[in-house]
């Protein structure tokens, strides 16, 4: 890659391709040899020890910037946005008070100063990217924070209170009004720090591999012998076996093999009956199924359910089928 700016230019990729380039470039005496690289594009570069690395700076300008606008701003509160929300800017009409001519030249100054900034230092600019990224296109997965976990958490104290779990978003806009991070008369879904509900459920289903199309799928039968017609809520089996499987909950310690190796084989000799992998059941399955040891771990599916089914002259709710492995203790 070749960049060339007026008299500055450099080249990055691979090694033979940069010494070929040179080359042919030293071959038309359009190139000197520098013995140390510190300035490009009126920028400070500063290389680690190894001179494998190097970091872009303009150390100048933030100096003059800092004496130039530092005691008019050095009291102003930090905004985690770009501006107020809902705020619009107009042209001030004719006969209106503006700003004089000297504030109108320091804010053009102090503008075109840190666009020149933004514009030659690729760590701001790619700062600001995010930043835009995260609030136009609300991209939660990849700008998760660290109090995702503490909103799941709020989600999950509004459930056990039976409290209805609407009532986030109000709980959400009260806290960050207290923490003084809004005003009440701006918008939450504008900080940076705010997940709404949707947002965490979005994420959730991503997390733990729950596809919406196969969760709670509804269907409409009729009961034989009673003729009523219900509507049942299920889920695919199979996305509910990659979810229990991929839940981040389950440590090492939740897992029951044998010398704690997957693909161990049961014990020729097993004195006492505990787990469910000490059973004869077990025992006789593995020795049937699994035809490949060390590439094979049998995965016991053990339902159980504690419910009734309706009848013609009672009313009770059918109990979920639940089930769990038997790899897990």
């Amino acid at each position: 890659m070749l960049v060339s700016y007026v008299d500055d230019n450099a080249i990055a990729g691979d090694e033979a391709a940069i010494e070929d380039t040179l080359k042919g470039l030293n071959e038309h005496r359009l190139t000197y040899t520098r013995e140390s690289f510190t300035d490009y594009l009126s920028c400070e570069v500063i290389f680690n020890d190894e001179e494998t690395k190097a970091w872009i700076g303009q150390p100048h300008m933030v100096k003059k910037l800092k004496k130039e606008f530092w005691e008019e701003v050095k009291g102003m509160k930090t905004y985690e946005i770009p501006g107020t929300p809902n705020q619009g800017l107009v042209r001030v009409k004719d006969g209106e008070q503006g700003l004089d001519s000297e504030s109108h030249s320091r804010y053009r100054t102090g503008v075109g100063m840190l666009l020149y900034m933004l514009k030659t230092r690729p760590d701001l600019a790619n700062a600001i990217r995010k930043t835009y990224c995260h609030i136009i296109g609300n991209q939660f997965a990849d700008c998760l924070p660290n109090n995702a976990e503490e909103a799941v958490k709020l989600l999950l104290l509004l459930r056990k209170t039976n409290a209805p779990l609407c009532i986030y978003e109000l709980i959400m806009r009260w806290h960050f009004i207290y923490m003084q991070r809004v005003q009440r008369h701006q918008r939450v879904s504008e900080l940076l720090h705010y997940k709404s509900r949707q947002s965490l459920y979005n994420y959730l289903f991503l997390r733990y591999h729950m596809d919406k199309d196969k969760y709670n799928i509804e269907t409409n039968f009729t009961v034989p012998g009673t003729a009523a017609k219900v509507k049942v809520i299920h889920h695919d089996a199979v996305a509910l076996f990659e979810s229990l499987l991929t839940d981040p909950q389950i440590n090492n310690k939740d897992y029951l093999f044998f010398d704690n190796d997957p693909f161990a084989p049961p014990p020729s000799n097993i004195p006492i009956i505990s787990d469910i992998n000490t059973g004869l059941a077990y025992t006789e399955t593995y020795k049937k199924l699994i035809t490949k040891p060390g590439k094979q771990i049998l995965l016991p599916v053990i339902l159980y359910i504690d419910g009734a089914a309706t009848g013609l002259f009672v009313d009770l709710n059918i109990t979920a089928v639940k089930f769990t492995f038997g790899i897990f203790n």
